[in-house]
C-alpha cells in the first residue's frame, strides 16, 4: 500500500458483507466513522477521539446502539464519531489509509 500511496494511486474497496454497507449508511445520515482494525484496541482509539466503539450485535441490540449493520443508523446518528471494527473491511480500509483517494463501495 506504501507503494500506491507514493504512486499517487486510488484504491476501491468494495466489500459484499455489511462493514461498507454501514459505512456508506452512516455518512448517509451525517456519521462520522472510523474504520479500526480489530486486532488493535478500538475502545481505546474510540476514546481518543471521543467517539463510541461499535459494539458486537447482541451487546449494542440491547443497549440500542448502532451496530455493524447498515439498518441500525438513522438521522439521530448525525455528527456523531464512531469507530468500526470488522475483520475484512475496516482492517483493508485501515490498510489504505495512505492513499490519496480510497473509495468504499456497497453492494
Amino acid at each position: 500500500m506504501r507503494e500506491a500511496a507514493n504512486r499517487g494511486d486510488i484504491v476501491i474497496i468494495v466489500d459484499v458483507l455489511s462493514f461498507s454497507s454501514t459505512v456508506v449508511t452512516g455518512l448517509n445520515y451525517g456519521a462520522i466513522i472510523y474504520p479500526y482494525p480489530p486486532h488493535l484496541n478500538g475502545k481505546a482509539y474510540a476514546q481518543s477521539l471521543g467517539a463510541q466503539y461499535i459494539l458486537g450485535r447482541a451487546e449494542a441490540a440491547r443497549l440500542g446502539a448502532p451496530t455493524l449493520s447498515p439498518v441500525t443508523f438513522n438521522h439521530s446518528h448525525d455528527r456523531q464519531k464512531y469507530v468500526l471494527s470488522s475483520l475484512n473491511g475496516a482492517f483493508c480500509t485501515w490498510i489504505a489509509s495512505h492513499i490519496p483517494a480510497l473509495f468504499i463501495g456497497s453492494y
